[in-house]
């Protein structure tokens, strides 16, 4: 019989319901069969489900081929497939699709191999294209999209040959929703013929366990991980959970380590790795395009946003009065390295949730009213309209225009520049609201709309994060509303979003940082050379663990620095209390500049740090792989792409170094450091903590040194040396009460601290012996 045009999905039956992975082929269907102007079809078998067959009407069904039997009650393989295989021989659909279940699973590959048809398995995506093949030209194929190698590339594969195509789709990687105006019921009922092998399994009884847990509707949930360390640990957060009257949780490595079970599995770990990651590379493939002054994201995107938004976790941040989660800076920060490790170029959509929390802190409550709920619900995403391109790191120089009409409405007139997600709903924009001003005294921060007033004039074509459209962007007298007071826009609130944008790039980073670490360690142990896996040879081994410690290191810096950012902020909303109760303040103030200081240090310098380690630790990790890890097919090279650019924006790493150097200068550190070298340490841990000591005293000569030359050039010269041996010491410490109480820990804080102390001297040699004295005379070498 000649090939029909036509689309069939395999409805599996769970006590009396249509899996939800059956609903969402359905509407999956229902888009490849309008691409291809053929018909959609449910297949529908067993006892009393002439409902189910009905319901798939919902979904875009045009005709549902039931088969209804006592006999059919439970799913058995023989009689479903031999029902599948005569309706499949006999009418020849273009495609039929399957959920990868326990159940797809298994009568799948049957019904292929009995039909000879072409079948990919656990697809994450399907779509509709004109192929070219061999020569040959084939219309309308169907590309079956699924991780290949581990994950490491994504592969999409065709079945030209076969007269029907066939797939198995993981469950949840597509949305299921009903139609607006389903088509009239059509019911083909087949009768079931018996046969003798139907006999040879009988189903005495079959029994769903429906999900128990309802962690959504909990009132408080209480989660651990794997740091616990056991599973008689983790009982302390089942306890917990009791005593508050909520449900316990945990992440994916407490359920991987068997401490709970998987149904109590929560977090943003558990959407990054298996939903967000496997589409990472299509994104990274098509990117976000731009069609007609219109940007529009990658698919793998836009489900990865409506999956976020799902989990309520596009408000992570905001109070729960705007419908957001209220949780504090340091674990938001856990999340974005989570996002980022999964998808670089998501962090971009995902971590500009501080955009809405500026919009709190300073906007007001009518400003957090119109626009805090809608960015907790996922239906506006924010763009900071910061850089122009004649002001990129120097924002005083910003020019865009600010003026009022005679009812004292705002309105703005200019271009910007390179700015990350500036299609979004909602845009911050930085304009000089002060006529004739030319410094930061004159710059105002507003708030608009991405109306039809903002033209994006084009999006840049970048080296990596591609799912993350970056825009030129053109406002033509957009209707906006003042941000909190004119003159503030730079010296205050741009300032303050600045300790957030920096933590986030530094966890983007970290995150990009943990992903390819795991690639090359993965690719060590299975490469074999000279008869033995290269993680074998010392040489490779040493770079994996220097990569080791360097995450390690560096995730206790980006962390203590997340910490600070909530202290500061936490401070800062006491004064305010404190004012407002007309109680006394001046103490809190102190502590409040003290930690400001500490701030305004860690913050530059740990992306200063993380996100240079960030491009060493992916160019090794692309070592590793050797000539493989230069091909597209393989993830790191995407990460390496991506990690390039953790260290330009957001503000250079030069520029980092210049606003950590009066901190470093300054001492800020110097309460901490004393109170660490006053510290008993066990026996253990002595020696490393005598080895700071010596650090601290390598950077006191240096910086007297480079204070006593009396010359600003000079100290601009030597800032990088001088921060970096301040990092050592902080990060040094940090690492040594970690060991205190991890022993794991130990390692890490072992090579640490020997490196920085190698590292040190380096950088002393570095200033004292004027090594870069040469800068000076620039203008003569440089020619």
């Amino acid at each position: 019989m000649k090939k029909k045009n036509e689309i069939w999905v395999f409805i599996e039956v769970r006590n009396g319901k249509p899996a939800d992975v059956s609903l969402e082929l359905l509407s999956k269907g229902y888009k490849l069969a309008a691409t291809m102007g053929s018909t959609l079809k449910s297949i529908v078998i067993g006892e009393n489900v002439r409902h189910i067959a009905e319901e798939s009407f919902s979904y875009g069904v045009s005709e549902s081929i039931l088969v209804e039997a006592p006999e059919l009650k439970y799913f058995r393989t023989l009689p479903y497939a031999r029902i599948m295989n005569a309706l499949i021989v006999e009418r020849r659909p273009r495609i039929v699709l399957f959920g990868a279940t326990v159940i797809g699973r298994d009568i799948a590959p049957r019904v292929a191999s009995y039909t000879k048809s072409g079948l990919t398995a656990d697809c994450t995506d399907l779509q509709i294209s004109d192929v070219k093949y061999l020569n040959q030209e084939y219309k309308e194929l169907l590309l079956q999209i699924r991780p290949a190698f581990g994950g490491n590339i994504i592969a999409t594969i065709i079945t030209p040959d076969t007269e029907t195509q066939m797939a198995t789709v993981r469950e949840g990687v597509m949305e299921s929703h009903k139609i607006e105006k389903p088509n009239p019921v059509v019911i083909e009922a087949i009768p079931f013929v018996k046969a003798d092998e139907d006999n040879l399994v009988e189903v005495i009884e079959q029994h769903y366990e429906e999900n128990k847990v309802n962690l959504k509707a909990a009132p408080v949930i209480v989660s651990g991980g794997y740091g616990l360390g056991t599973k008689e640990n983790f009982r302390l957060v089942e306890e917990l959970a009791h005593t508050l009257g909520g449900e316990v949780a945990g992440s994916r490595a407490a359920v991987d380590a068997g401490f709970i079970v998987s149904e109590r599995q929560v977090g943003v770990g558990d959407l990054s790795a298996n939903f967000i990651e496997p589409r990472a590379a299509g994104v990274d493939e098509i990117g976000a395009v731009f069609v007609d002054g219109k940007v529009s994201y990658a698919e793998g995107t836009k489900k990865n946003l409506q999956q976020l938004a799902q989990a309520d976790l596009m408000g992570m941040i905001l109070p729960r009065k705007y419908g957001g989660l209220n949780f504090p800076f340091f674990i938001y920060m856990v999340a974005v390295e989570m996002v980022s490790r999964a998808d670089a170029s998501l962090m971009n959509l995902f971590g500009l949730q501080d955009i809405a929390d500026t919009i709190r802190k300073f906007g007001g409550e009518e400003l957090a009213e119109e626009f805090l709920p809608r960015f907790s619900t996922g239906e506006f995403t924010g763009a900071m309209a910061l850089t122009e391109p004649d002001a990129g790191s120097d924002l005083q120089a910003v020019k865009l225009s600010a003026y009022q009409n005679d009812k004292g409405e705002w309105f703005l007139r200019g271009v910007k520049r390179f700015i990350t997600n500036g299609n979004g709903e909602v845009l911050l924009v930085l304009a000089r609201s002060e006529a004739g001003s030319k410094d930061g005294r004159g710059l105002s921060l507003f708030v608009c709309y991405g109306d039809d007033t903002v033209k994006v004039r084009r999006i840049e074509h970048k080296l990596g994060i591609h799912g993350s459209p970056t825009c030129e962007l053109q406002f033509n007298d957009t209707p906006c509303k003042l941000v909190g007071t004119r003159r503030m826009g730079l010296i205050k609130y741009v300032l303050d979003l600045m300790f957030r944008a920096r933590a986030g790039v530094s966890a983007q980073a970290l995150g990009i940082s943990q992903a390819a670490y795991e690639e090359a360690l993965k690719y060590a142990k299975e490469r074999e050379q000279f008869g033995k896996p290269i993680i074998n040879l010392p040489v490779v081994a040493n770079i994996l663990m220097d990569m080791r410690v360097t995450l390690e290191s560096n995730r206790s810096l980006l962390y203590s620095t997340a910490i600070m950012v909530d202290l500061k902020e936490k401070l800062e909303e006491v004064i305010e209390d404190l004012k407002k109760e007309g109680k006394p303040f001046a103490e809190t103030n102190a502590r409040l500049k003290h930690v400001t200081r500490l701030a305004n240090l860690l913050t530059p310098m740990a992306k200063y740090i993380v996100t240079e380690a960030s491009n060493k630790i992916t160019y090794d990790a692309l070592q590793i792989h050797g000539g493989t890890g230069y091909m597209r097919e393989f993830k790191v090279e995407r990460l390496a792409r991506d990690a390039r650019i953790t260290n330009i924006y957001e503000g250079t790493s030069q520029l980092q170094i210049v606003a950590a150097a009066s901190g470093v200068f300054s001492d800020v550190l110097v309460d901490f450091i004393a109170q660490k070298e006053s510290k008993s340490y066990d026996s253990g841990l002595t020696r490393l903590q005598n080895f700071l000591k010596e650090i601290r005293i390598i950077f006191n000569e240096c910086v007297k040194y480079v204070l006593d030359k009396k010359d600003p050039v000079f100290q601009d010269v030597a800032a990088k040396d001088l921060v970096e041996l301040y990092s050592y010491l902080y990060v040094g410490y940090l690492l040594l009460d970690e060991a205190e109480k991890d022993s794991r820990k130990r390692f890490i804080a072992n090579r640490f601290i020997i490196n920085s102390l190698s590292h040190a001297k380096r950088n002393a040699e570095s200033i004292k012996d004027e090594l870069f004295s040469d800068i000076l005379h620039s203008h003569e070498i440089l020619i």
